[in-house]
């Protein structure tokens, strides 16, 4: 107790010899410019205020090394440098020199502070705490988060960004570290960091929901803290039992967690070109006029692109010759909009040969849940509009295994909004748009009252 209690002092006392040795350095070379005749004296009075307190900061920082929970190697480099600073400052204090020898120990200790000081830091802040490297790492996006390792791909990168400051190989405060699975699951002075499946009694779950201000709250004030996502892939890693190399797809319930893991996924929506981005095979220009011929809308989606849109804007009523028109051009669409046409189930199997769609709508059309079978085999495709059908959950589960999709509009479908995150859960990549948006009124808008009779 006494000797935590000493140690405490260090980060206090340690930053008095900073502060006097660098004014004594900026007065010694003051002194040179502008000499007075007491400059003498002043520097000595100045240097042994510092060796004083560069005294004490190596009796307190000897003591709190000796409470563990720090990196041996770095510590004992810390230790030795602030040693050899306060020797230097001390002979400098008490001894006079011709003034080119005190320059050059001043020099050596303006050096020496800098070392000790930089090592200090490290030990305190983590190595890369003065470097030019990004403050925090890029995480590596996930591609498949259903085939995500939850604790390597997940959680680990959460705790190093986090947690690894106090709890690592070079500082394990509470004589926890946190760095592999093994010493997470071993635990530190408090015992075993969690227990599976319950998160009540888990101290590593625990700490993070603890008020900032208090002294056990995971990480300290004044650390990053964790993401409201990041406290719930946490907690849902624990309560599916804190196995180290489950992946999410093995999970019993990603539902609570559906939109912490769409934010872990490769790139955002709007990111991704539903362009491809080759050429693309030569147009055959008789298909393409007899497609035109139908009443459809025929554009290439780029310049000097190979690739084709097909729209059937205003026409209601599209026949199987129509649909089979497209087959001989079926390599060359990627956007097909068949929007409030009489387009159905049996529609399906010919819109499903166009394996390269990346966009496709069937808002407002007779398709249901056996014909959206059909297009689970669209690799490509990203954006899908079932608005106004007849589509429900069930109907969507067929095409979860698209993992390119991205946007899926549902407004006016059937889907239950009362198991939306189950929905969520089955397409983590994807934005799943309900409509309904509600402008919210402004003070300072116009609002009409009418008085009922």
């Amino acid at each position: 107790m006494i000797q935590e209690f000493i140690g405490h002092f260090h980060p206090l006392f340690v930053h008095l010899p900073i502060g006097i040795l660098a004014i004594a350095v900026l007065l010694k070379w003051w002194f040179i410019k502008k000499p007075i005749e007491q400059s003498a004296e002043v520097m000595s009075f100045v240097l042994k205020i510092a060796f004083v307190s560069a005294v004490f900061s190596c009796i307190t920082g000897y003591v709190l090394q000796l409470g563990g929970g720090y990196d041996e190697e770095m510590v004992s480099n810390h230790q030795w440098v602030g040693i050899a600073l306060t020797v230097f400052t001390g002979v400098l204090a008490f001894k006079d020199f011709p003034q080119k020898v005190t320059i050059g120990i001043l020099g050596i200790i303006s050096i020496l502070l800098a070392v000790t000081g930089h090592l200090g830091g490290s030990i305190t802040h983590g190595e890369d705490y003065l470097s030019f490297k990004p403050a925090k790492k890029e995480r590596a996006p996930i591609t498949d988060i259903n085939k995500a390792v939850i604790y390597s791909d997940i959680v680990q990168p959460i705790l190093e960004e986090k947690c690894y400051t106090c709890h690592s190989s070079k500082k394990q405060k509470g004589e926890l570290r946190l760095d592999t699975a093994e010493w997470i699951t071993k635990g530190g002075e408090n015992g075993t960091s969690f227990v599976a499946h319950d998160t009540e009694n888990s101290i590593l779950f625990q700490r993070l929901l603890l008020p900032e201000v208090e002294k056990e709250h995971m990480p300290p004030k004044g650390k990053p803290q964790p993401t409201e996502n990041e406290i719930k892939l946490i907690e849902w890693w624990i309560n599916e039992g804190g196995d180290y190399k489950m992946t999410v797809a093995e999970t019993k319930d990603r539902s609570q967690v559906a939109g912490a893991l769409k934010s872990l996924t490769a790139v955002s929506v709007a990111a991704i070109s539903t362009i491809p981005f080759e050429k693309g095979r030569e147009i055959d220009s008789k298909a393409l006029e007899a497609l035109k011929e139908t009443g459809a809308v025929v554009l290439p989606v780029g310049e000097s692109s190979n690739y084709l849109s097909v729209n059937y804007l205003g026409k209601k009523s599209i026949d199987v010759t129509a649909l089979q028109a497209m087959l001989p051009l079926k390599d060359n669409i990627v956007w097909l909009k068949l929007n409030d046409t009489n387009v159905d189930d049996k529609s399906c199997e010919l819109i499903a040969e166009c394996e390269n769609l990346t966009q496709l709508y069937l808002g407002g059309t007779a398709i249901t849940n056996e014909g959206l079978k059909e297009l689970a085999s669209l690799d490509h495709l990203q954006v899908l509009n079932l608005t106004n059908t007849a589509i429900n959950n069930e109907g969507l589960k067929p095409l979860s295994s698209l993992k390119d999709l991205r946007n899926i509009y549902l407004f006016g479908s059937k889907v239950d909004k009362n198991n939306w995150s189950e929905l969520e859960a089955l397409f983590p990549n994807a934005s799943l748009d309900s409509g309904g948006y509600v402008v919210p009124t402004l003070a300072t808008d116009t609002v009409m009252v009418v008085k009922g009779d």
